[in-house]
C-alpha cells in the first residue's frame, strides 16, 4: 500500500498547490478589475460635476458650490465631493465644513489633476481613491473639481471574494482528494497485481496472470506482463520436455555415456554408464571420475584427453576375471573452448562383451568345421594316393580302400549339408514362407524315410500319434530336418534289436506353463556359445505366426531310444555344434556334430523348447514342445 498512499499524497499535493495559485490568481485579478472599476468611476464622477460646478466657479458663488455639494451628496452617499479654488483653499466639501479644512494645493491629487491617486485621507482617516480635474476659463485657473472613492470598499469586496474563494478551494480540495483517492486506487491496484505477478514470475511461477483492468496503458502493461508469463511458461514447458526427452535417450541408450568438466568431476552420467563402470553407485554426477571409473587406463585416458585435448580410445576388461568379465571400448573426445583447450570431456563407452564373445565362436566354429572338414578329406587323400601309387593292388583291396574314400565323400557331403542347413536356419525364422504344418503326416513321414536305416540296423520303430489336429503355423522342410536328425540319432544309436518310441500328442497347458517356469536341470538357462544373439535357446512365443503366451495349446513330441545314454555333465553340451559324448563312436556311426544343434535352432525359431532327459546305460528321451495355430 506504500505506493498508493504516495500517488494519494502526490495528487493531495497538486490539487492543493493548484487551488492556492488559483486563489491568488483569481483574487488579484477580481481586485485589479475593481480598483480599475472605481478609477473610472471617479474619473467620470470628476468630469461630470467639474460641469455642473464651472458656472459657478467661474461667477465665484461659493454658497452655490456648498449647495452644490450638499444636493450631491444626497444623491451619492458614497462618493466624497470637493470644489477646491486655483490656490488651493477648499470652496466647498460634501462632508466638511470648508472653513475647518487645510489648503489642498500640495495635494497630490491638486498637484497632478486628472491622475488617479489612492491614499489615506488626512480629513476623513480612511483609504480614499482621489481624482481631481482642473478647470480653466481659458488661461485663467478657476479651480479644482475632486471626488474621492472609499477605497475600503474595494478592501471590504477583496475579503468577501477571498472568503468565497477559500470555500470553493476547499470544496475543490474535497472533491481532488476524492478523485485523488479514486484515481490512485484504479493505478494503485493494477500496479501491485502486476508487482504480485511480476514477483512470482521472478520465482518461477509462470502460470500467474493478471486481469487487463484500469485504464488503456495499465491494459497495455498487463497485456505485455501476460504475454511475458505465456512465453516463459511455453519455453520452461519447452525446456521440460527436450530434458525429459533427452534423459529418456540418454536413459535408453545402451552405449554409456559420462561427461565431466576440466576438473574431473562427472556432470552427467547415464544409466547404461552407470552399469558398466560403477554399479553400485546410487547418483554419480558431481563424483570425480577417477572414483567412479577406479579402471586405471580408463582414467588415465580422460585425463590425458582434459589436459592435452586429444581423443584416445581404448578396450578395458571389468569385473571378474574369465569369462565373467565384461568387455568395454571407450572413446574419450575432449569439448574445446574458444582457447583450444579442453573445457569439457565426453566418454562413450560400449559393451563388446558379445562381440567378443562371438569372435570367439567364429574362432572356435572355423577351429572345428576345418579339423571336422579335414578328417574325411585326410582319409580320402590317404586311400586315394595308395591307389596312384600301386597300380597292381588287388581288386579286393582296391574295392575296400575305394568304399572308405565314398564314406568319406558322403561324410563330407553331410557335414558340407549340416552346414547350410544351420547357417540357412541362423539367418532367423522365414515369417514369409510360413504355412500351414500337420504335425502328424510330418512325423509319419520322416519315420518313413529313417524306415531303411532302421531295419539295416535292426531297430524297431514304435510310433505313437494322438488322434487330434495337431496343426501350426511354421517352415515345414526346416521341421523336417530336426524331426529326421532326432530319429536318425536314435536309430543310430540304438542297439540292434532294440526299440525307438516316438510319440507325438496335445500336452496339457498346466503342465507346459510349468514346465517353462521352472526350466528342467538338463536345460541350460544361457544359450551355448554356439547360438547366435538374436536366437534364443528357447523362446517361448518366438516362433513363426505364434503368440507369446503359454495359455496357447502345446504339442509335444518324444523320441526315446535304448542307447548308451548321455552322462549329466554332458547334457548341457549336446545341442553345442560339433560336440559329441564319444567322438570315435560318432564318427563311426558316420555323425557329424551338427545334427542336435541343427533341432534346437528350428525349434527355436518356431517358439519351441527342446530338452533331453538321460540316464547312462538307460537310453535317452528327447522332448520337443511346440504350440499349435489357434483353430480356424
Amino acid at each position: 500500500m506504500r505506493f498508493f498512499w504516495k500517488v494519494l499524497a502526490g495528487m493531495t499535493l497538486a490539487v492543493v498547490v493548484t487551488a492556492w495559485v488559483a486563489d491568488l490568481r483569481v483574487s488579484g485579478l477580481v481586485q485589479s478589475s475593481r480598483a480599475q472599476t472605481l478609477e473610472r468611476r471617479a474619473r467620470d464622477d470628476a468630469w461630470l460635476f467639474s460641469r455642473l460646478a464651472r458656472p459657478l466657479l467661474s461667477a465665484g458663488d461659493e454658497a452655490g458650490l456648498g449647495r452644490l455639494a450638499a444636493d450631491l451628496l444626497r444623491q451619492l452617499d458614497d462618493r466624497r465631493i470637493t470644489f477646491i479654488a486655483g490656490d488651493g483653499r477648499v470652496l466647498a466639501d460634501s462632508h466638511r465644513d470648508p472653513s475647518a479644512m487645510d489648503n489642498h494645493a500640495e495635494r497630490p491629487e491638486v498637484r497632478v489633476p486628472g491622475e488617479v491617486h489612492r491614499r489615506l485621507s488626512d480629513t476623513l482617516d480612511r483609504p480614499m481613491i482621489y481624482v481631481a480635474l482642473a478647470l480653466r476659463d481659458g488661461e485663467e485657473l478657476l479651480g479644482y473639481s475632486r471626488v474621492a472613492l472609499d477605497a475600503s470598499v474595494v478592501e471590504l469586496a477583496d475579503g468577501a471574494l477571498r472568503r468565497e474563494l477559500l470555500l470553493a478551494t476547499l470544496m475543490a480540495l474535497g472533491a481532488g482528494l476524492v478523485l485523488a483517492l479514486i484515481v490512485s486506487d484504479r493505478i494503485s491496484r493494477p500496479l501491485l497485481r502486476m508487482t504480485t505477478v511480476m514477483s512470482a514470475l521472478g520465482r518461477g511461477d509462470y502460470r500467474q496472470r493478471v486481469d487487463p483492468a484500469g485504464s488503456s496503458e495499465l491494459r497495455n502493461m498487463a497485456n505485455v506482463l501476460n504475454d511475458v508469463g505465456r512465453t516463459l511458461q511455453e519455453r520452461e514447458s519447452r525446456i521440460v520436455a527436450e530434458v525429459s526427452q533427452k534423459a529418456a535417450i540418454l536413459s535408453a541408450m545402451d552405449e554409456g555415456l559420462v561427461a565431466m568438466d576440466r576438473r574431473g568431476r562427472v556432470v552427467l552420467l547415464n544409466n547404461a554408464a552407470r552399469r558398466m563402470l560403477a554399479p553400485g553407485a546410487a547418483d554419480g554426477v558431481g563424483a570425480r571420475f577417477a572414483d567412479l571409473a577406479r579402471d586405471p587406463s580408463l582414467v588415465d585416458a580422460a585425463a590425458r584427453c582434459l589436459s592435452q585435448a586429444e581423443r584416445c580410445e581404448g578396450e578395458i576388461r571389468v569385473g571378474p576375471g574369465g569369462e565373467e568379465g565384461n568387455d568395454l571400448a571407450f572413446v574419450v573426445t575432449p569439448v574445446l573452448d574458444p582457447s583450444g583447450r579442453a573445457e569439457m570431456a565426453v566418454l562413450v563407452v560400449h559393451d563388446v562383451t558379445t562381440l567378443r564373445r562371438l569372435e570367439q565362436v567364429r574362432s572356435d566354429f572355423v577351429a572345428n568345421v576345418s579339423h571336422e572338414l579335414k578328417t574325411p578329406l585326410t582319409t580320402m587323400r590317404g586311400y586315394i594316393e595308395a591307389l596312384l601309387d600301386d597300380p597292381d593292388l588287388d581288386s579286393d583291396q582296391r574295392g575296400r580302400f575305394l568304399m572308405k574314400a565314398g564314406r568319406s565323400t558322403e561324410r563330407l557331403t553331410a557335414i558340407v549339408s549340416d552346414l547350410l542347413d544351420l547357417a540357412r536356419l541362423e539367418r532367423g525364422p522365414d515369417h514369409a514362407g510360413a504355412e500351414p504344418v500337420d504335425l502328424a503326416e510330418l512325423v509319419a513321414d520322416c519315420v518313413s524315410s529313417v524306415q531303411n536305416d532302421a531295419d539295416e540296423r535292426g531297430v524297431r520303430l514304435q510310433v505313437s500319434v494322438e488322434d487330434a489336429p495337431l496343426v501350426l503355423r511354421g517352415d515345414d522342410p526346416a521341421l523336417v530336418i530336426a524331426v529326421t536328425n532326432l530319429l536318425n540319432n536314435a536309430v543310430k544309436y540304438s542297439p540292434v534289436g532294440g526299440v525307438v518310441d516316438v510319440r507325438l500328442g496335445l500336452e496339457p497347458t498346466g503342465e507346459a506353463a510349468a514346465v517353462s517356469a521352472a526350466a528342467p536341470a538338463d536345460v541350460p538357462a544361457d544359450a551355448p556359445a554356439d547360438v547366435p544373439a538374436d536366437v534364443p535357446a528357447a523362446a517361448p512365443g518366438a516362433g513363426l505366426g505364434d503368440e507369446p503366451t503359454l495359455a496357447r495349446r502345446c504339442v509335444r513330441l518324444s523320441v526315446a531310444d535304448q542307447g548308451p545314454g548321455i552322462p549329466l555333465e554332458a547334457q548341457e553340451r549336446i545341442f553345442e555344434r560339433f560336440f559329441r559324448v564319444d567322438k570315435d563312436r560318432s564318427r563311426q556311426l558316420g555323425g557329424t556334430g551338427l545334427g542336435l544343434s541343427i533341432v534346437r535352432n528350428v525349434i527355436s525359431t518356431h517358439g519351441g523348447e527342446v530338452w533331453v532327459e538321460s540316464t547312462p546305460g538307460q537310453g535317452s528321451c528327447f522332448h520337443v514342445r511346440l504350440r499349435l495355430s489357434e483353430p480356424l
